[in-house]
């Protein structure tokens, strides 16, 4: 009775500090069994179908898989668990490791989308069918952090799987939106595309009805009106060069009778001058020319007849040819035929500054650059796109004063439309 209680007391905690390590050890998780590998590349000479193949669905924990990963490429994996409903054949992949060789992070995935090393076990794995009446879990998509005891053998709680189902859900409703926003955009840009083309063809009915001449078909019901008004005309020329003894009665019937021969000629000056290079406006430059070797800038010293390369509102590089002068002289402008018709004609030009033209070869001098107004001065406003070619114009011109205002005037309420719009 005489030994004191105190020795024995003290012995017990000595010994608590040695039990906390076996808990620290199990929070781990379980070892992967092949963890040097996982998150690694497959070798470079590898092909699907005789080094690795889709696995037949036959898989088990610990089992050695390669996937495609998110980022293209295809590395190692290992099975650590399965998934959703029974026949969906679906399984848990670790796809990185920790340095203690737990798993690290994970990725769920089908068996069709699980490749096995080899030529393949057996038959591939089909996409899964779903049994009467039963629908598909949702399963995680992309690398998800393996939840705690996540592993080999499982321990996946209830509340674990409805997160994960929880998050696939809103996964996949966040793809569904960002497919309908992208749909709706290519419905406005589809939308946006078809009115600015109705808009150019209106426009160039416009201007094609603006430039066209008056019907014959409207001149015939009131032949008594035109005939008196020629017959003025004629007499008073006569009679200019003393020509005026003559009576008016007989040249006032001559004027019908030649009236109808006359019209081929008119026809025919209507059709414009014809075109140096009609074969090649509006043809494509070869596929394999380069800008600075087969055509350059031009310098802005251009004549009518020259053959030039613009770059069209389509993308497209065609050949042209210059027409015309528009424009103050500063602004160094020129009006290019971009389309020829049948008979060799002008039928569609635009508008284009020296600095946009291109011509054959690789450049005669220095490019042209963007023109600058003298004090004082302000630029004619330029049309653009393409617009039909006016009545005569080609090369030689044939342009009057009034015909440049008119231009003039229908391009300033082009810019104004455009900047409207």
């Amino acid at each position: 009775g005489s030994a004191k209680p105190a020795p024995p007391a003290s012995a017990p905690p000595a010994q608590q500090p040695s039990a906390a390590p076996p808990a620290g050890a199990a929070s781990a998780g379980p070892k992967l069994k092949n963890a040097a590998q996982i998150g690694q590349t497959i070798p470079a000479g590898w092909v699907e179908g005789t080094n690795f193949a889709v696995s037949d669905g036959n898989l088990n924990n610990g089992d050695l898989v390669i996937i495609k990963r998110s980022d293209g490429s295809i590395r190692y994996g290992e099975i650590v668990d399965k998934t959703g409903l029974p026949w969906q054949q679906a399984f848990v992949v670790a796809v990185s490791a920790k340095p203690d060789g737990t798993s690290e992070f994970t990725r769920t995935e089908e068996a069709r989308n699980i490749f096995t090393v080899g030529a393949g076990k057996g038959a591939a794995a089909a996409t899964p069918v779903a049994p009467a009446g039963q629908k598909a879990a949702p399963l995680p998509s992309g690398t998800q952090r393996a939840p705690i005891g996540l592993g080999a053998g499982g321990g996946k709680t209830a509340a674990d799987q409805q997160k994960l189902e929880r998050e696939a859900a809103l996964a996949e409703k966040k793809r569904q939106q960002e497919e309908a926003r992208a749909e709706q955009q290519r419905l406005f840009e589809e939308k946006k595309r078809k009115a600015e083309e109705e808009r150019a063809a209106k426009a160039a009915a416009q201007a094609a009805a603006r430039n066209q001449p008056p019907p014959p078909a409207s001149q015939p019901p009131p032949p008594k009106a035109a005939a008196p008004k020629a017959a003025p005309a004629r007499q008073g020329s006569g009679g200019f060069f003393g020509l005026g003894s003559a009576k008016p009665a007989p040249p006032a019937s001559a004027p019908p009778a030649q009236q109808p021969s006359a019209a081929p000629p008119a026809g025919a000056a209507s059709a414009g001058p014809k075109l140096k290079n009609a074969a090649q406006i509006g043809q494509t430059i070869p596929a394999g020319w380069v800008e600075g070797t087969n055509f350059a800038v031009s310098d802005g010293n251009l004549n009518n007849g020259d053959l030039v390369i613009i770059k069209r509102s389509d993308g497209s590089i065609r050949y042209g040819e210059i027409v015309d002068k528009t424009g103050l002289p500063w602004q160094q402008a020129f009006v290019v035929a971009v389309s020829a018709k049948p008979d060799g004609t002008s039928e569609f030009t635009r508008t284009e500054e020296a600095r946009n033209i291109f011509t054959v070869g690789a450049g005669k001098g220095a490019a042209a650059a963007t023109p600058v107004a003298p004090a004082g001065q302000k630029a004619a406003p330029l049309p653009s796109g393409t617009q039909r070619a006016p009545i005569g114009l080609g090369a030689g011109g044939g342009k009057t004063a009034a015909d440049q205002q008119k231009l003039e005037r229908e391009a300033a309420l082009a810019e104004k439309k455009r900047q409207q719009e």
